[in-house]
């Protein structure tokens, strides 16, 4: 579960926007099925033409005018809460991304002292479904909900530098569960997230470029070819966005990059750097050795944008390691003999043994019927499942239940208590041997630790409870006689058991 700063004067925008939901995308959105849309803003009137297409072409409210300033040709000047129309009533359902989604610009912001939606789109409830946003605190915002206001996350990082054309790209995917905020190619922030949640898919209440359904959250200076599309672009593919034509680094690596690959062997493929003549290869199995080109990584100079390895006549010819993560990197070399550096990928050979495992290992107030799961080894075919309530029963045990699912149904848990499980593997490698894996269950004393003191300072302790929530509203009275109506003070202790990392805030209310 995998930022930047903005500044508080008043500052204009210019940004240059990329929307993108589901498959590869080119630089040509016209040559891509899944643009959305594309306003280049090269040119435009009352009229903003879409490129992509699709034919969703903006309607011009208020002040946006054309500017020669662009990153890529011209762009759009916001000014005066301007913003530009998508008639979301009467947008087809079918282009409206519901399952995966990018969205990328380039913006050259001025620091108002208040939040620049780059898009918004509102459901006929009023869920506001999208926030691309640079913040008013120093930050930019990447967020996306279901229907019903319901969250499905919201990432804040990165820093803003007010008056300069930076590039902003947020992605979701719900199939895989990631959601990703890039400024100017790299990554701020990533989240794996719970997978197959939909974001909203119903435009009734509007969709525009430029501002929030509200009125609210201008954008304020340039944007420049705003996109959108139907999937969520890999990090390679935004830097072609972000560049434009004449990119000169390889790209759409295949295996993707982070993906989990199945066997011992692999092809290597990558689309080539515009005008590349070869391509330096490296592989290995840390980063900083690829990354830094350190001998032994170094595999040759080739013509072909393929490379195998894992087999006999090839590198590493005894196979691939099971459970070892391998990094690769495509230099490119050009006619005169420049050499692209290209950035550093990676794959994963899954280990032979059970992986995985959810509840993570170590869960904590878990309910009293656990779904346990976990993601079979390489080449798996067959699960044994132990558990217990002991972690020496547990390893110990043989002889235990074989089935072909990877879930298991734990019932009837006793509260505040810890259990042990381990699944072994068997496939054609033979039998594996699993870890023993732990989580444990929620007490019956559920709440949080209170210790209340008289004056504000957290000096006079007068009572010590278990609160079941913080959720009060006291009114003219205080929280207990121990510590009277006026001039206390409180601090809650406890666990937060948190299912997805990332930065959380929390407010008094």
């Amino acid at each position: 579960m995998r930022r930047r700063n903005i500044m508080s004067e008043r500052i204009v925008c210019l940004a240059s926007f990329i929307f993108i939901l589901s498959p590869a995308i080119s630089v040509s959105s016209a040559d891509d099925a899944s643009a959305v849309i594309h306003y280049s803003f090269d040119e435009f009137g009352k009229i903003v033409i879409d490129q992509s297409g699709k034919g969703h072409n903006g309607a011009v409210q208020g002040t946006v005018t054309a500017d020669s300033d662009g990153v890529h040709g011209g762009a759009a000047r916001f000014e005066g809460g301007g913003f530009i129309d998508l008639d979301g009533d009467n947008f087809p359902t079918d282009d409206i991304p519901t399952g995966a989604i990018t969205i990328a610009a380039w913006v050259k912001c001025e620091d108002t002292g208040d939040h620049h939606a780059i898009f918004d789109a509102r459901t006929n409830a009023g869920t506001w479904i999208f926030h691309p946003e640079l913040r008013a605190d120093g930050q930019f915002r990447w967020a996306a909900r279901a229907s019903g206001m319901s969250p499905i996350f919201d990432i804040s990082g990165g820093s803003v530098t007010w008056g300069q054309w930076l590039h902003y790209a947020g992605t979701y995917d719900k199939e895989s569960g990631k959601a990703a905020l890039y400024v100017d190619g790299q990554a701020v922030s990533e989240l794996e997230l719970p997978t197959g949640r939909d974001m909203a898919g119903d435009w009734g209440d509007g969709a525009r470029v430029g501002q929030s359904l509200g009125n609210a959250r201008s954008f304020t200076g340039l944007m420049d070819d705003f996109y959108l599309f139907n999937r969520a672009m890999s990090q390679s593919e935004l830097k072609k966005v972000m560049h434009g034509e004449g990119w000169p680094h390889a790209g759409d690596p295949s295996p993707a990059d982070g993906e989990t690959h199945p066997r011992t062997s692999v092809r290597l493929d990558w689309s080539a750097g515009e005008s590349a003549v070869s391509h330096d290869v490296y592989l290995g199995e840390s980063f900083d050795d690829v990354n830094d080109g350190t001998e032994g990584t170094f595999h040759g100079n080739q013509n072909s944008t393929s490379f195998v390895a894992g087999l006999a006549g090839y590198a590493y010819p005894q196979g691939l390691v099971p459970g070892t993560r391998y990094y690769w990197r495509i230099d490119e070399i050009g006619a005169d003999g420049t050499i692209h550096k290209g950035d550093a990928w990676s794959f994963l050979i899954p280990p032979k043994t059970a992986y995985d495992p959810s509840p993570a290992d170590g869960a904590k107030f878990l309910g009293d019927n656990v779904e346990l799961g976990w993601t079979a080894g390489l080449n798996a075919k067959l699960h044994t499942v132990y558990f217990g309530e002991s972690f020496d029963e547990v390893d110990n045990a043989t002889g235990g239940r074989i089935q072909p699912g990877t879930t298991y149904s734990a019932d009837a848990l006793e509260a505040g208590k810890t259990y042990y499980w381990r699944i072994d593997e068997f496939g054609a490698g033979g039998l594996q041997k699993g870890h023993v894996w732990q989580f444990t269950t929620a007490g019956t004393e559920g709440g949080i630790r209170a210790d209340y003191y008289t004056g504000v300072d957290l000096n006079d302790h007068a009572l010590n409870r278990t609160d079941p929530q913080i959720n009060f509203n006291w009114g003219l009275s205080g929280p207990d006689k121990a510590v009277g109506d006026d001039n206390y003070s409180i601090r809650w202790t406890g666990e937060l058991e948190v299912p997805i990392s990332g930065t959380y805030s929390f407010y008094p209310k």
